[in-house]
Formats: structure tokens, C-alpha cells, sequence
């Protein structure tokens, strides 16, 4: 159990550290996104989890276990690389809060829904993987919601904190070498 709970944890945290890049940039230039449109982007990665996770499980369903699983670590190993290879292509390159920031100094509900499926797209490549790696599926998708609103608030208050020297400052290798490590992990597991 405590094993399923450290996998969730790590993947949740992994898929949602670009939440973490958008509330820090947010938080740079002392915009807000308040507790609606936050709770709106965290559902929308918990929803997106959940249905991905699903998919990868039946996926898994119509192939053996052992495939099943080499399979989905494989993927992870390789969205991991992915984004490993985005971040170094793309390492000078200044944080941008989203396509379109917010009007005013707080976010909208529509803005935060078109961030949310935008953030979440990235998520349902790794959910699938993880979804045939049989990670329990209400753990993860509850942890990556819970996830998403830590890192999207988390990050808008260290964004405030934080002098515009860190403004250039990426975490995106982050979430590539966790989903590496999970990946291998996984493989073992």
C-alpha cells in the first residue's frame, strides 16, 4: 500500500510541475488565480488522470501483464526523455505564464479551464502509461489533483517571493527525470 502511495505520489508530482512553472510565473508578475479557477485547472488534471489511467488499464486488459508493464514503463521512460530534450532545446527561454494571461489581476473561470486542458494534455500520455502499469487509479487521480492545486497556489506564492533573476529559472527537467525514474521503477516493481 505505502508502495502505491509513494508510485502515486511521484507521478502526480511529476505531471504537475508545469503547474508549478505557471503559478511561479503567474506569481512574477503579481497575478492571482484564486481558489475557483485553481480548484477548476486541479479537477480538470484529476478528471484528465482518472480517464487516461482508465484507458491505460483497459489497454492493458487485452494484452499480457508482463507486456502490459514493460510497455507502460517503457512509455513513461520515454516521455520522461521527451522532456528532458524539450527542456534542453528550450532551457533559454523565459517562463511564459500561458497563451493568454489574464485581463485583469485575477484569473477568470474560462481562462482557467483552457489553462487546465492545456495543462492537462500533457498528462494523459503519461496517465495511459501509468494506467498500463496498474497503478491504482483512484490513489493517483486523487493525488494528482491534490497535486495540481498545491503547485498551481504553491507557485504563485513563490513566484511573489522570488526576484526576477529566478524568472529564467526551468523545472521542466524535473518532471522528466521523475517520470525516468518512475518508468524504471515501474519496470522493477
Amino acid at each position: 500500500m505505502i508502495d502505491t502511495i509513494v508510485t502515486a505520489a511521484i507521478l502526480s508530482v511529476s505531471t504537475n510541475l508545469d503547474n508549478l512553472a505557471v503559478g511561479v510565473a503567474y506569481g512574477f508578475k503579481r497575478l492571482t488565480i484564486g481558489w475557483l479557477a485553481n480548484g477548476a485547472i486541479a479537477s480538470l488534471s484529476g478528471i484528465s488522470t482518472l480517464c487516461s489511467m482508465s484507458l491505460g488499464n483497459e489497454i492493458a486488459s487485452l494484452i499480457s501483464p508482463q507486456w502490459a508493464q514493460s510497455l507502460g514503463s517503457s512509455l513513461l521512460i520515454v516521455i520522461g526523455v521527451v522532456v528532458l530534450v524539450q527542456f534542453w532545446r528550450s532551457r533559454h527561454a523565459p517562463i511564459s505564464p500561458a497563451d493568454a494571461p489574464p485581463v485583469n489581476n485575477g484569473m477568470s473561470l474560462r481562462d482557467a479551464v483552457l489553462l487546465g486542458l492545456a495543462l492537462t494534455l500533457s498528462n494523459i500520455g503519461t496517465g495511459i502509461s501509468a494506467g498500463m502499469t496498474h497503478l491504482d487509479v483512484a490513489t493517483t487521480s486523487s493525488l494528482s489533483l491534490l497535486s495540481s492545486l498545491v503547485m498551481i497556489g504553491g507557485g504563485v506564492w513563490l513566484g511573489r517571493l522570488l526576484t526576477h533573476q529566478w524568472q529564467r529559472c526551468r523545472l521542466d527537467w524535473l518532471a522528466g527525470l521523475g517520470l525516468i525514474l518512475l518508468g524504471v521503477y515501474a519496470s522493477w516493481a
